[in-house]
């Protein structure tokens, strides 16, 4: 099979590439190189100020172009970033090397209620995604990156993977409260989870990441010598010595090895025609 272009430096392309090997025996490189052309169609409008995608364009091409082909790609690990001062600075400095597609991302940051999370991200390959701000029964889709509001409490359908709000209940200092968001994933998705913590002061989210961790989820900090505010980092790494510490750029690699290895490939059929 041959993969021109910058598909053959690409890990994801290269593990679906895999992927469809194992699954249907022909030769995929014409495939992946329209899919690779599309990425760098993407890239070229970015970079003119074109274009700023709210959903994941590439995901949106893969689909688009192995619908053709009766496949259909799933990802079934999602991670939850944690900061809170200093949080903005770590996470630009996170998603500029993410690459897509990703796992769904969603960020829990420190936040006056009436606060908006609108800034972009500049990803790895040049594109540039907005978050989308947590509404009640909104599905959670790869490729999105989340950002979760400081005036309702989250939590999660049982029998889909949707979101769920409720107004904050009481007064509490920190909005939202990063304990509760990690502790209410980890219980609902388990090992599917990956868990962060970033720069911040104080220590919300240390509880939180242990319960993560207790959940058989995966669980990262940032290096306190990398983040402007060491104090979330270093009181998550007492609760959790455990964790790997990692710089915003490690970290994305991390958050970047978990989409390769939690991509799945399906084939299907198309729904009978009813007469």
């Amino acid at each position: 099979m041959s993969l021109d272009r910058p598909c053959t430096g690409d890990p994801l392309l290269v593990s679906i590439k895999l992927m469809l090997e194992s699954l249907i025996d022909r030769d995929w490189g014409p495939v992946l190189n329209r899919l690779t052309e599309d990425i760098e169609h993407m890239r070229q409008r970015t970079t003119a100020g074109q274009q700023i995608y709210r959903d994941d364009p590439v995901k949106v091409a893969i689909n688009r172009i192995f619908n053709a082909e009766r496949i259909i790609f799933e990802w079934d690990k999602l991670v939850i970033l944690g900061c809170s001062a200093g949080g903005d600075v770590a996470l630009r400095q996170l998603f500029e090397h993410i690459s897509y597609p990703h796992l769904p991302i969603i960020i829990a940051m420190h936040h006056s209620p009436k606060f908006e999370f609108m800034a972009g991200f500049k990803l790895a390959n040049g594109l540039f995604q907005l978050p989308t701000v947590v509404q009640t029964d909104m599905a959670i889709k790869s490729g999105e990156v989340y950002f979760v509001p400081g005036d309702h409490t989250l939590g999660y359908h049982l029998t889909n993977n949707a979101f769920s709000l409720s107004p904050v209940s009481g007064n509490t200092r920190f909005r939202p409260v990063i304990d509760q968001v990690f502790a209410t994933t980890g219980i609902r998705f388990g090992n599917q989870v990956g868990g962060a913590i970033l720069s911040g002061m104080q220590y919300d989210g240390a509880k939180g990441l242990k319960d993560i961790f207790l959940n058989h989820g995966e669980v990262v900090i940032q290096a306190p010598d990398t983040a402007m505010f060491a104090n979330m980092p270093q009181s998550a790494m007492s609760m959790v010595p455990t964790a790997r510490v990692l710089s915003p750029q490690l970290m994305a690699a991390w958050i970047n090895n978990l989409t390769r290895d939690h991509v799945r490939a399906r084939s299907y059929s198309p729904a009978p025609v009813l007469a």
